[in-house]
């Protein structure tokens, strides 16, 4: 990172802290502090997504904004996840210095936000309903991810890197070079539905091999049956390679 920032004119950098989309990694203390020195050694702002904030277990896992410099934080948060995709509407605290430009933007997309759905967001907010929603939330992607976690155990032992952060929406599990969308176009056709992460790296950035996996909407059952077929899927794609790498040596010689 250091490196980035060093190089390029970099003013701001976009992070999700924790949960992270796609792959459900999460930052720890001494990486958030990392971070927040490299952004204040070289001019540049942090625009923390903390949108899933309210599914935290820990405590202490204090967001980037609680923990550094709030003049050089962009603070964002989202409902979408854990309320109401539909209720399209989030929150930022933004610092003094940038609060202008970002109203006037913010104006020329949507002139302004409905008064209507922030009221009736901020009555749920302060009754003890959404206090009682966050637990129930909580509750259920923690027992999600316990049931695929438990899955991945039992199904690819130690020949498949795999990370299932311990509550959030996303999981992730590595993939072999070149086979990741053969196994997202294999599986569509019996009703999985996964993604490459490969779409979320920037172009000239380096990119990684992998599948995200969404927890949302799926029975215990599904996430069972979803790992095996992965790991059958791995194996006969990586089986197929090896056989045309070999029947490719076959000819030559």
């Amino acid at each position: 990172m250091e490196e980035v920032f060093k190089a390029g004119d970099i003013k701001f950098f976009y992070t999700m802290p924790r949960f992270q989309n796609p792959t459900g990694y999460s930052y720890n203390e001494k990486q958030k502090r990392e971070i927040l020195r490299l952004a204040g050694k070289y001019g540049v702002y942090i625009t923390e997504d903390d949108y899933l904030a309210d599914l935290e277990l820990k405590e202490r896992a204090d967001s980037l904004y609680a923990m550094g410099e709030k003049e050089r934080i962009i603070y964002i948060r989202s409902f979408s996840k854990t309320l109401l995709p539909g209720l399209r509407l989030g929150m930022a605290i933004i610092p003094d210095p940038l609060k202008k430009e970002f109203t006037i933007y913010k104006q020329s997309i949507d002139l302004n936000t409905p008064v209507l759905t922030q009221g009736a967001l901020e009555i749920y907010l302060k009754s003890s309903m959404y206090k009682s929603h966050v637990v129930r939330t909580k509750k259920f992607y923690k027992h999600k991810m316990d049931v695929l976690r438990k899955a991945c155990e039992l199904t690819f032992q130690d020949n498949i890197i795999y990370h299932i952060p311990p509550t959030g929406i996303y999981a992730f599990i590595q993939t072999p070079s070149n086979i990741t969308e053969k196994i997202v176009n294999r599986l569509s056709k019996q009703n999985i539905l996964l993604n490459s992460i490969k779409s979320s790296f920037l172009d000239g950035f380096p990119v990684s091999e992998g599948i995200r996996l969404c927890v949302c909407n799926c029975e215990d059952d599904d996430l069972l049956r979803a790992v095996k077929l992965i790991k059958e899927e791995i194996e006969k794609l990586i089986k197929g390679e090896i056989e045309k790498v070999n029947g490719y040596k076959s000819k030559i010689i």
